[in-house]
């Protein structure tokens, strides 16, 4: 498990996204869409997040598994 804390710091969203990709962080459309959403605010107050990447082993998935339906 890697976790990756990232502070707002009340960044505008070219500077923010730019800091999540220096950080290796990708992003995706749906990632677009909250940041490009009205209520997405980035003038709230300095907030800390956690960004938590984990494995199928993490979640308790500890047997090999596929994508099949069953």
């Amino acid at each position: 498990m890697q976790e990756i804390k990232i502070t707002n710091q009340n960044l505008n969203r070219q500077v923010l996204l730019h800091k999540l990709k220096s950080a290796g962080i990708q992003t995706n459309a749906y990632a677009d869409l909250i940041f490009d959403h009205p209520a997405y605010n980035f003038t709230d107050a300095e907030k800390e997040i956690s960004i938590v990447e984990l494995t199928l082993y993490d979640l308790g998935l500890k047997n090999e598994g596929d994508f099949k339906k069953t």
